[in-house]
């Protein structure tokens, strides 16, 4: 029977593998959903995140060096919640930044907001304005929490982007690219119409300088 390293034996106590345990429970039930929204909105890896992912797990792995005291190995894993809390944020703001370029869209075209929208004009306005609370409220969190935990900013951000998500529920895609076709149909009219009124014009104007 093969015998164990002595030196690897006692490599994690259990102190630490319950702090590797929490720090796992945040990576399942903070990053991942958050990892998981912005590979769909980007349908890429953002590479900040992937260098995030690339430290969280260079501390992690120093945290079963055998030659590290405890005090080293706890220190690497709250290293690691850093760049966990870190790549979650920056997730979160990737998101925010997709979202609220098309709730922006949205809410400067007053036409798409009134046809393509399923709410009422007034509350649709009332959730933007309740988003741009949340959003400047969670801004001001960050702004705050400089040099400390991310914990607050991330909640802070979490509740205006699941306000968003809401508005962007409301948007009606069919009702947006039918209107899309609509207003494209309606230019082309315009333009034609405006070209042949132009060459009318030029005629009549020929025609009365011939006269003279």
């Amino acid at each position: 029977m093969d015998q164990k390293d002595p030196k690897n034996a006692d490599c994690v106590d259990n102190t630490h593998v319950v702090k590797l345990c929490d720090l796992a429970k945040y990576y399942r039930d903070e990053f991942i959903p958050a990892y998981a929204d912005v590979v769909v909105y980007l349908s890429a890896k953002p590479d900040e995140t992937l260098l995030e992912i690339e430290n969280i797990l260079s501390h992690v792995f120093q945290v079963l060096n055998p030659e590290l005291s405890d005090k080293r190995k706890t220190e690497n894993i709250e290293k690691a919640k850093g760049h966990l809390e870190r790549a979650t944020l920056d997730c979160l703001k990737i998101i925010w930044g997709s979202i609220g370029e098309l709730i922006a869209d949205i809410n400067d075209d007053g036409d798409r907001k009134r046809y393509c929208v399923n709410l009422s004009e007034s509350d649709f306005n009332r959730k933007v304005t309740e988003y741009n609370g949340l959003l400047a409220e969670a801004r001001l969190i960050e702004m705050n929490s400089v040099g400390k935990t991310h914990d607050d900013t991330i909640k802070a951000y979490k509740r205006a982007i699941q306000l968003a998500k809401e508005l962007v529920v409301a948007m009606d895609e069919a009702k947006m690219d039918s209107f899309a076709s609509f207003r494209r149909i309606i230019n082309i009219k315009s333009n034609t119409l405006s070209f042949v009124l132009g060459v009318l014009a030029s005629l009549v104007a020929t025609y009365l300088w011939a006269r003279l």
